[in-house]
């Protein structure tokens, strides 16, 4: 799995007045179910000391692990993105960073 694309966006580390002024955020790439998400997130915590993981999922046309059809689909709409092409896993992905950017604040 972990040949997969993926992202791991570190926003600082610094806690003002009681206010965290980070998030750590996981976006799955290509062929991630949510089983996959959930170990993801421990070991991804792990090599930030422990702290918590806020991830978006985006949903794979993958059935199982084998099942090289879907991945095939989720490949093909990945190449769509880098085309320009917005969809629904892409305004998802939006929301997710514009929360987390609004809970650490402008000065986070």
């Amino acid at each position: 799995m972990w040949l997969h694309l993926c992202f791991c966006i570190f926003v600082g580390s610094i806690v003002a007045e009681g206010v965290p002024r980070s998030r750590l955020t996981w976006v799955n790439g290509i062929g991630h179910n949510l089983q996959h998400m959930g170990e993801g997130v421990v070991d991804i915590s792990s090599l930030f000391g422990g702290k918590k993981v806020e991830f978006c999922h985006n949903p794979t046309a993958m059935t199982s692990d084998d099942d090289y059809v879907g991945y095939i689909g989720d490949l093909t709409q990945a190449g769509i993105h880098k085309w320009g092409r917005i969809t629904g896993e892409v305004d998802a992905l939006v929301i997710h960073l514009k929360q987390a950017l609004k809970a650490v604040g402008s000065r986070g």
